[in-house]
């Protein structure tokens, strides 16, 4: 049996080939499957700033009903403070400029990474607690801290 122009090679090929409409739809579970990874990535980041934010407002809300003659806020408080006022500045600018969904990336990737380099400020800490006191010891962590902040800003992050 002859099978013309094809042949036998040319058809057993065309019959192990996926058809056209399979591969549609599995083009298609490919393309929803990104699309909800990045609104998963996407509610995921919403979700840490709004947390974050809401941290900032309740710490500053004890801070602000805080008996007179009290500390405001914990050494933790202030060095979060320091190190996130300056990235909530730069977000609200990279709204502006690049919109919301990537301001809000870069402000949790930057809160991320700054939060572990203050958390490496902690040795020289307890070595300036034991060398100068407390109190000069957190002035100086909290100033670090804010520090690390600007730089990163102005590197270009």
């Amino acid at each position: 049996m002859r099978h013309g122009i094809l042949g036998t090679p040319t058809l057993l090929a065309l019959m192990a080939a996926p058809s056209a409409q399979a591969q549609c739809v599995e083009c298609s579970m490919q393309n929803f499957n990104s699309t909800l990874s990045g609104i998963t990535t996407y509610n995921t980041n919403v979700d840490r700033v709004q947390e974050g934010e809401r941290r900032a407002h309740d710490r500053r809300a004890r801070a602000a009903s805080a008996p007179a003659g009290t500390a405001a806020a914990s050494l933790e408080d202030r060095v979060l403070d320091a190190v996130m006022a300056p990235l909530l500045v730069e977000a609200d600018r990279r709204v502006a400029t690049d919109g919301k969904a990537a301001a809000e990336a870069w402000y949790v990737a930057a809160g991320r990474e700054l939060g572990g380099k203050a958390g490496s400020l902690m040795p020289e800490y307890r070595r300036r607690v034991a060398a100068d006191g407390q109190a000069n010891a957190e002035s100086w962590y909290v100033a670090a801290a804010g520090e690390l902040s600007r730089r990163y800003i102005q590197s270009g992050h």
